[in-house]
């Protein structure tokens, strides 16, 4: 690959004192990428120029947007805010890809995302908030180049609905958002493939995500011991999910593919429960230590709930300190040591699944990626 990234960016803001604040900004950038091959070694090599490429394609994609974003002080607690974005995405692909297929398309998008919202200050210990957005996005390279010509992905829209909570007390604050996030044609992955066997995303017409978030810091002791958690609590779905599964001949010739319906699924590597907690301790300014823990419950590894096909939840502690020191060389050298997943805990964080049928039996291959067990980091900062 040879890829160029450049653009610039642009702000302005307005203000009136304790009443209103408005930003007007955007952005323009320009990504021009080369993807090519060579040969580099062939045990029959023919008279051809080794130099050339056996295939190169290039895209490149233009994004500009502009937005504007505005908070009203309407009255003494009520406080709304509006958040306007205009963005204009073009993508041009040419070219041959590695199975020498032409990879002449292009793309044009035109997105409107907005936002709004209220925040209310009932008191100084008790605040509401709520908000409103939509969101759009394009596909990446990847979906288009995987893609059957005429079968290419469209965008991807979301509705975004939250509802939020935040308690503060001398020492200790609690926040709660209720989320519900709709989406329109979002890319997953149903087994479907393309004509040269790749796995493709498709949009699935409906999916959606709702829960809650929870947080919560707790101060002790003159602020010498801190403890902060939080906690997301979701439902992640796909609505009427179809899944195609590939067929082979018990000598193992391609017969096309089989659709399951299963309905209503989780997505897939969507937790419903993610938990995280900090504890920290400041004996004086140079010194701290941590003692960090996680918990992520059951993944599934496709779109389908079933737990055959799935990473089960896992908890793991890490620990870490932390000293500082001033010098006359430096104005502050830091010392850190990490010490991660502290009591070995064997478990996978990802994995992959492929099913398939021969004759009537069905069969699948499962991948999965260990992660390390008790393992050490160490860092300087100098600053000058």
């Amino acid at each position: 690959m040879d890829n160029d990234f450049y653009g610039f960016t642009f702000s302005t803001n307005y203000s009136i004192p304790e009443k209103l604040k408005v930003t007007i900004g955007g952005a323009l950038n320009q990504y021009y990428g080369q993807h090519f091959g060579k040969v580099i070694w062939a045990e029959y090599a023919s008279n051809g120029d080794n130099s050339r490429n056996w295939y190169y394609n290039t895209g490149l994609k233009n994004d500009f947007n502009i937005f504007g974003k505005a908070s009203f002080q309407a009255l003494k607690k009520l406080n709304l805010f509006a958040d306007l974005q205009y963005r204009r995405v073009s993508y041009k692909m040419s070219g041959t890809l590695e199975n020498l297929r032409r990879l002449d398309q292009d793309h044009l998008f035109n997105f409107f995302n907005p936002k709004g919202g209220l925040f209310v200050e009932l008191n100084k210990q008790n605040e509401f908030y709520c908000s409103i957005g939509v969101a759009n996005r394009e596909p990446s390279r990847n979906n288009y180049k995987d893609a059957d010509p005429g079968q290419e992905p469209t965008s991807e829209t979301l509705y975004d609905y939250e509802l939020g909570y935040a308690l503060h007390l001398p020492g200790f604050t609690l926040g709660a958002n209720l989320f519900y996030m709709d989406y329109r044609n979002q890319l997953v992955l149903t087994g479907e493939i393309n004509s040269v066997g790749e796995a493709v995303m498709v949009n699935v017409p409906h999916s959606y995500r709702e829960g809650v978030e929870i947080s919560a810091a707790l101060e002790l002791f003159s602020r010498k011991i801190t403890w902060n958690v939080n906690a997301t609590l979701s439902s992640n779905k796909i609505n009427d999910f179809v899944q195609y599964i590939d067929q082979y001949d018990p000598d193992w010739n391609y017969l096309g593919q089989q659709s399951n319906f299963p309905g209503k699924t989780c997505l897939s590597f969507s937790p419903g429960i993610i938990a995280s907690s900090v504890i920290s301790y400041k004996p004086f300014k140079q010194l701290s230590f941590s003692l960090n823990s996680k918990y992520v419950g059951r993944q599934y590894i496709d779109n389908t709930s079933s737990e055959e096909r799935s990473l089960k939840g896992y908890f793991i502690n890490g620990a870490g300190v932390m000293y500082s020191l001033k010098t006359k060389i430096f104005e502050e050298i830091t010392f850190n040591l990490a010490v991660n997943n502290v009591f070995s805990v064997k478990y996978e964080s990802s994995a992959w699944v492929y099913p398939y049928y021969t004759g009537e039996n069905y069969n699948e291959y499962n991948g999965y990626f260990p992660q390390a067990l008790i393992n050490f980091l160490f860092g300087i900062t100098l600053k000058i």
